[in-house]
């Protein structure tokens, strides 16, 4: 083995150093007939790697092989064949190329004018060489230059059989060209959704290009006849050339593979993240400017383009294929996109990201505005959140941004297009490293039963299962299985995690589920519920939410994906220690176990206390509970019923703010007792609430909050008389109170608590008004949007630039109003949405979590949610819940009356919920044993501000396990 090593390493070595040297051939007369097989012995091996480099060197040819030589089958004999026999010698599974490939049925590599006949084209010039078929972009249209191919005619001008529809379901081409670098085919058709593309690097070096036609009409034919090709983008430039050698068809993915004799990501363009300006004039053809000029310059030796114009608003376009392409490869969609841009004079300017056009010509409306720090002519960054932009293709053609409030007297130079999935790198490119996460890239959670593989008695390779983060929200349709065939969960003691896994059939099956108990090797468990993914029709994408429990078999579609999930919750004095069981996973018609997998609890030796660190008032509407129950069928007594609601919530550490039978009557000391429960809601402005009123004892006042509905988000001259109305009222009978009135906004005031017109006529603002009544401040999150972090679009505010140099920012009010023994809440609601975490369906399945830790982050310590039952319409099978595009918004929970069950369904998001305030404690748990210092840092990790944050399911999983491994530890001294 050490031989044959140092053989093939002086080879590559002596190959690499060598000029490449083009020999024209013809087959030897002593040929094989095998490919590789240079020197005609009837094997390939390290003999034939010396003979092809003597060919190589001119030493020798006579009695060798050129045909077999030709490893790669482009006509020519050179580097390219040593380094491609090398690998075969390897690894025989890699394919060399022979003349007789000109002989397969599937394969069609000769390209001369007896096949005219089959090729016809749009925008093009079709010509025949040696090298094959010559495509010549002639720009007679505006649609992409295309040639169709009748499949049908150049079988029989060739004497191939003609094709199945299963032999095109993958496509090999290949090509060279200097044009755009994207292919389409369209089988059928004319229409997009009839055809499937690739990328290639258009370096005019030939290249395989692996086109997957799973997706079209193809797969359905009884017999291929023709296929159309777009060879570029309707953008390329005229002259643009391409050649195919080779076109094959394939059935299966792996014989393609194995004919190409490279991996699927081998022959993948290469992706870049940041797209540099070219120098000079090599960069004109990259833009097109609208009422603008545009000149090539430079910045330090790097190239820039400098933008003039006499127009408020001109617009560039950004051609960001070809700009890519001068990097050496394609940008590929990031979650993040920055435009890196340097001003000159321009006070009022903005960068408005108008479209995004994918390599398919597909246009996507963004229409996102930054304003940028207009008092520095240094290099700043545009970041654009692209997350939530469904594009055609996962790969950029166009941008279309445009300049409002340009000035003419000066001008706006562009730097670099940056596209990444990597937050801190486009925080970077903003020249904003300070907000940057305190990533760790090497962070795992370390799950010992990540890939741990268990086969079912009656295994089924066709039937997928596999595990994600609780976090992760599949889609019915959307079949991506993970690594993970094992999972272990972590959690404290006294706490609810859940364990996230998935099943796919490859046809319909109804499909039955086992857990056993989890043991540790003392025999002890923890208990665990099983519940099921339901799926609501979300603008025709069936999106899951709601989680009724697992009690008979699901039927699950062929080739669709159905979400479980696994409850586990420790009681305060589980034994810490790891428990283990098994998942079973049966075809309920035949009864047979299909699949198996390991899955485990670690239990960290620390409990969360019952009083939960973070204060909550969730509003439930009694309204709709009562509405969403039949009574003459369901004999549930509306007392059991609400208790039952209010006692679930508690499980989750949340607070419902109206105790269930009112904390004027005998009930409410039951609840209020309770450590859980930390808040409760007073309706009784003119009531002493110290008195013994039959339910609040004088014990449990510091748990009383008053929330007058009057006053919610107050906008209005009668809002803010009420608010002065009910403090005195509340003050006239109870001296010390805790009162709050979320708001979303700071309007102008004058002294007496009128709204003014303007800044320049105001007495004061909204915050210094409820200060005077208010003690606990219930902002928005998007309040703590710092100035700095205008970069970043669609960034909101609730004080103006006048009023924090006027007041103070508001999170320096906030601190003060906190030092001087106020409280600070946020809610959350309908707005704001991105760049911001919020709870909808839609959002991503992280920001339940992260909303918590940024509430650690800025030291809040309670929060207050307007429903949790807004069911409006009906209370179960909604297709869409609630309306217009917040779906979900005031709809944490279903009602458990279709399941027959007197206690609500839960949804994904409020396990989220309840996984963040679990964050939550142990963070303060950390703070506490540690000190700040280690909390801040531990919450670096996820969050630095209240829009940049991590939304990576693993990467936070990550951090949450060392979160409690290093509290274990700490505690554990």
């Amino acid at each position: 083995m050490k031989k044959k090593i140092k053989i093939i390493t002086y080879a590559i070595l002596s190959a690499m150093i060598l000029a490449a040297v083009v020999t024209c051939f013809t087959a030897a007369v002593s040929a094989t007939g095998k490919a590789g097989d240079v020197n005609c012995d009837g094997a390939v091996d390290n003999g034939d790697v010396s003979a092809l480099f003597a060919v190589i060197c001119g030493k020798r040819s006579a009695g060798y092989d050129l045909t077999a030589a030709d490893c790669t089958g482009d006509k020519k004999i050179n580097n390219k064949d040593v380094i491609l026999l090398i690998k075969h010698v390897a690894d025989n599974s890699v394919v060399l190329h022979y003349d007789n490939i000109k002989n397969l049925d599937n394969v069609y590599i000769e390209w001369d004018e007896s096949v005219s006949g089959a090729v016809s084209a749009k925008q093009t010039r079709v010509s025949f060489s040696s090298n094959g078929l010559l495509l010549t972009s002639d720009k007679s249209g505006t649609n992409a230059p295309q040639f169709t191919l009748k499949t049908s005619e150049y079988a029989s001008a060739k004497s191939k059989r003609e094709l199945k529809g299963s032999d095109g379901r993958y496509v090999v081409f290949r090509i060279k060209s200097n044009a755009d670098g994207y292919l389409r085919v369209y089988s059928q058709k004319n229409t997009t959704a009839d055809s499937s593309s690739a990328l290639y690097t258009p370096d005019n070096e030939f290249h395989y290009v692996l086109v997957d036609m799973t997706k079209t009409k193809f797969v359905t034919q009884s017999k291929i006849t023709s296929m159309r090709v777009d060879w570029t983008t309707a953008d390329a430039a005229e002259g643009s050339t391409m050649t195919i050698s080779e076109i094959g068809f394939f059935s299966d993915k792996a014989t393609a593979l194995k004919y190409i004799g490279e991996s699927e990501e081998a022959i993948l363009p290469k992706s870049v993240t940041y797209a540099a300006i070219p120098n000079g004039a090599d960069s004109a053809d990259c833009f097109t400017a609208d009422d603008m000029t545009s000149e090539p310059s430079s910045d330090g030796g790097a190239g820039t383009v400098t933008f003039k114009s006499s127009q408020r608003a001109p617009r560039v376009t950004v051609n960001l294929l070809r700009l890519a392409n001068k990097n050496g490869g394609t940008m590929y969609k990031g979650r993040y996109l920055v435009i890196r841009v340097r001003l000159k004079d321009q006070p009022d300017a903005s960068v408005y990201l108008n479209t995004v056009t994918d390599v398919s010509g597909s246009s996507t409306p963004i229409r996102q505005t930054t304003t940028v720090d207009r008092t520095t002519d240094k290099w700043q960054g545009v970041l654009y959140d692209l997350r939530d932009f469904a594009f055609v293709e996962n790969a950029l053609a166009k941008l279309n941004v445009v300049f409002t409030g340009f000035n003419a007297d000066g001008n706006i130079e562009l730097g670099a297009i940056v596209s990444t999935d990597d937050l801190n790198e486009a925080l970077k490119a903003c020249e904003m490293s300070d907000y940057c996460l305190n990533y760790d890239y090497t962070l795992s959670d370390n799950d010992p039963l990540a890939n741990t593989v268990v086969k079912a008695e009656n295994e089924d390779n066709t039937f997928l299962m596999w595990f994600d983060q609780s976090t992760e929200k599949v889609n019915r349709n959307v079949v991506k299985p993970t690594t993970r065939t094992g999972y272990t969960v972590r959690m404290a003691k006294n706490e609810t995690e859940n364990c996230q896994f998935f099943v796919s059939p490859k046809n319909k099956t109804s499909v039955e589920i086992k857990i056993d108990e989890f043991k540790n090797e003392n025999g002890k468990t923890v208990p665990f519920e099983l519940y099921y993914e339901y799926y609501h029709n979300i603008e025709g994408t069936m999106t899951p939410d709601a989680l009724p429990p697992y009690t008979t078999p699901v039927e699950v579609n062929g080739g669709e994906s159905q979400g479980f999930l696994i409850q586990l919750t420790t009681a305060p004095d589980t034994e810490a220690g790891t428990y283990y069981s098994f998942v079973h996973v049966y075809d309920a018609e035949s009864g047979k176990e299909i699949k198996r997998a390991a899955v485990a609890v670690k239990v960290w030796n620390f409990a969360l206390s019952d009083k939960t660190a973070i204060r909550t008032a969730f509003a439930l509407w009694g309204g709709y509970v009562l509405d969403s129950y039949n009574w003459e069928r369901v004999d549930f007594s509306d007392v059991e019923v609400m208790d039952n609601y209010f006692e679930f919530f508690l499980k989750y550490r949340i607070n419902i703010m109206d105790n269930p039978h009112g904390l004027t009557s005998g009930y409410a000391a039951n609840w209020m007792k309770q450590d859980r429960v930390n808040t409760a809601r007073w309706n009784y402005p003119d009531m002493n609430i110290a008195d013994d009123n039959g339910g609040v004892t004088p014990e449990w006042v510091d748990k009383v909050i008053y929330y007058p509905g009057e006053i919610d988000e107050p906008r209005t001259n009668d809002h803010f008389a009420k608010m002065a109305d009910i403090y005195n009222r509340i003050k006239s009978n109870t001296e010390e109170f805790k009162m709050v009135a979320p708001f979303e906004r700071n309007l102008n005031l004058s002294s007496e608590g009128k709204i003014v017109s303007s800044f320049d006529s105001a007495d004061m603002d909204q915050i210094e008004y409820m200060s005077r009544y208010l003690n606990i401040w219930c902002p928005t999150l998007n309040a703590f949007t710092t100035r700095n972090l205008s970069f970043i679009s669609r960034v909101s505010y609730i004080q103006s630039e006048q009023q924090d140099a006027k007041y103070g920012t508001f999170a320096e009010r906030m601190k003060k109003e906190v030092e001087e023994g106020d409280e600070l809440w946020t809610y959350i609601c309908i707005n704001p949405k991105e760049p911001y975490v919020n709870w909808q369906i839609l959002s991503d399945g992280t920001e339940t979590i992260v909303s918590l830790w940024q509430m650690k982050e800025y030291n809040i310590t309670g929060m207050l949610y307007w429903a949790v039952n807004y069911w409006k319409v009906n209370y179960w099978g909604q297709s869409q819940p609630w309306t217009g595009n917040s779906y979900g918004d005031g709809m944490l929970i279903y009602s458990g009356y279709s399941f027959g069950l007197p206690c609500p369904i839960a949804s994904i998001r409020l396990e989220g919920i309840r996984d963040g305030i679990e964050d939550y404690q142990m963070l303060c748990m950390l703070e506490e044993a540690l000190g700040e210092q280690a909390a801040a840092e531990m919450v670096s990790r996820v969050t630095t501000s209240v829009v940049t944050f991590t939304s990576d399911d693993d990467y936070l999983h990550a951090v949450r396990v060392l979160l409690g491994d290093t509290l274990e530890a700490a505690l554990n001294k």
